[in-house]
């Protein structure tokens, strides 16, 4: 009994040491939180405009299309809270930031009153908990913890097959380009498109759980703070949404959207808001599913943002 326990004490040893060796070799390949990591630690004093920010923005926005010293380092599912902590590390650090560019939209003013859109016909991989992993990579990747040290093992909380970064290129596993952009091909696109990652309905009759606003009106807060103590402008962004995905909006909380930007305007006018949610001049192809631009989308988009830049 005593040598079965010795083997399995040894073998337990074994299986310690090498899930520690895989973590720290992991921290050795490329992936898209540490480009887009070094990418902004290498350019802080030669970036003029940045974008933060999630999905919507990481496909929508192509940097060479927006302007010069341009980077995108939106990643898809990011929560606010984790733009709240790279805006306060990098801005103050951008010399010659000119404008810092951030989603405000639908999603954020849910507020507890959210509840499942039975339109939306997407489902997402049930063995994967995206919270855990996105606690994860921004910790292990870049440095930002919001949650327990448990969270900074990959193999753990992953859930994607990470060892295959160990057998791909460093281009192909950082998987956006150069300046940050991935680009959504329509050939790939979903026969569903039309009902995929469509909102949450928001039932306004329910009341708003105001320690989750306070908190989104603190970090709105500090995102114009900063920028204005930087002298550069901070652009908040509702980008295009779908038909299908525009139906659904609540106009009750189009209309504290709408109340929250002009408070936060009264406060610090360096803020400036463009809302292309509902924007006619964009079509069925310029989308891959209800709030995503595809890459026809992503270009005219980022046309228009040019102009606002140029403005």
């Amino acid at each position: 009994m005593k040598k079965f326990l010795k083997y399995i004490a040894i073998f337990a040893g074994l299986c310690l040491i090498m899930a520690v060796a895989i973590e720290l070799l992991l921290l050795t390949q490329m992936n898209i939180y540490t480009y887009k990591r070094q990418y902004v630690e290498n350019h802080i004093n030669t970036l003029k405009i940045l974008f933060l920010g999630n999905s919507h923005i990481e496909e929508a926005v192509d940097p060479k299309l927006v302007g010069e010293n341009c980077f995108n380092m939106a990643i898809s599912g990011r929560a606010l809270e984790y733009d709240y902590e790279i805006a306060k590390r990098y801005v103050p650090q951008m010399t010659n930031l000119k404008f810092l560019f951030l989603p405000l939209d639908y999603t954020r003013f849910n507020f507890g009153r959210g509840v499942k859109n039975p339109n939306e016909k997407r489902v997402r991989a049930s063995e994967i908990d995206w919270n855990k992993l996105y606690n994860c990579m921004y910790y292990k990747y870049m440095g930002i913890r919001i949650k327990p040290f448990w969270c900074w093992s990959e193999i753990y909380n992953s859930g994607l097959n990470y060892m295959m970064r160990f057998v791909k290129s460093d281009e192909v596993n950082r998987e956006c380009d150069e300046l940050g952009y991935i680009a959504l091909p329509l050939e790939k696109r979903n026969p569903n498109w039309k009902v995929r990652n469509m909102p949450a309905l928001i039932d306004t009759s329910k009341p708003v759980d105001t320690a989750q606003f306070n908190r989104l009106k603190e970090m709105y807060d500090t995102f114009a703070k900063l920028t204005q103590e930087r002298g550069a402008k901070l652009i908040l962004l509702g980008t295009p949404m779908y038909e299908t995905y525009q139906k659904d909006l609540n106009p009750a909380v189009l209309q504290e959207i709408t109340n929250f930007v002009a408070d936060l305007k009264s406060r610090y006018d360096n803020v400036e808001y463009y809302d292309f949610t509902f924007d006619k001049r964009f079509q069925d192809e310029d989308f891959n599913d209800a709030s995503h631009l595809s890459e026809k989308g992503a270009p005219k988009f980022s046309k228009m943002l040019r102009e606002i830049v140029e403005k």
